[in-house]
């Protein structure tokens, strides 16, 4: 071998040392991720064990409910996290269902941690509609300077008081149209609630949710879903979905 070969030969064995140094440092890259990842999820569940208390939850299966109406299709039909189970029906003039979902604390306290409510409202005069009936709604519910906000606003506030603890003071935010597959003549109205007398830690302080009016073939209609402490923002992908379920007229 002449001297002119050598450097080549030197050249090469280097870049195959570089190469195997690049190797090993990328295997370690991907361990280093990997047990940072497991660390991630290890200090998160030690979190949770050590604050059982926490209302934080994030929801990720439905399942379909059916609530039938006074008449036949005059049903609602929609999508709810599994957790979210019916409790009582109510019976002030509605054919209604609130569902929640509990979470029973260590020190035996029970909390909601979301309220999901629907209700179809029957009256003779629902089965004769105008135009004027869906621009009163319209009006009442997206102006809250309008003369007829009172009584629209009201029903709303009422049905929402009706389905979750008394111990929550509710306001009402914009009201605003809304379109989806399945709904054509209805509005979406968001909440908010404070605890007006907190007793201890572990009761949740704050309630956020929506409320959907719906203007059906033979009836007023009303769905509510809502989460406290965060939790409606948090799983606010999944109340999308609800929503998006919704059907009337079933």
């Amino acid at each position: 071998m002449n001297d002119k070969e050598q450097p080549a030969i030197n050249q090469s064995a280097s870049t195959m040392k570089d190469r195997r140094t690049l190797k090993i440092q990328g295997k370690r890259t991907r361990l280093l991720l990997a047990l940072f990842a497991l660390v991630i999820v290890v200090v998160a569940a030690w979190l949770l064990a050590r604050n059982p208390n926490s209302t934080d939850y994030k929801y990720d299966k439905l399942d379909t409910y059916k609530l039938p109406g006074f008449l036949k299709g005059a049903g609602m039909e929609f999508k709810k996290p599994v957790e979210v189970q019916p409790v009582a029906p109510t019976t002030d003039g509605l054919q209604a269902m609130t569902l929640v979902h509990d979470k029973v604390l260590p020190n035996t306290h029970t909390v909601t941690l979301s309220y999901v409510a629907a209700a179809s409202s029957f009256n003779t005069m629902y089965l004769t509609r105008t135009q004027s009936d869906y621009n009163n709604a319209n009006s009442g519910l997206t102006d809250p300077s309008n003369k007829l906000a009172t009584y629209y606003r009201g029903e709303i506030t009422h049905f929402i008081n009706q389905n979750i603890n008394r111990r929550w003071k509710i306001t009402l935010g914009q009201g605003r149209g809304i379109n989806t597959a399945n709904l054509q003549h209805a509005w979406e109205i968001d909440f908010t609630g404070v605890d007006s007398n907190p007793k201890a830690s572990y009761v949740p302080t704050k309630l956020k949710g929506q409320v959907i009016f719906s203007i059906g073939k033979g009836a007023w209609y009303y769905f509510m879903e809502s989460g406290v402490n965060g939790n409606f923002d948090k799983n606010k992908d999944v109340w999308q979905q609800v929503t998006d379920s919704l059907k009337i007229d079933q």
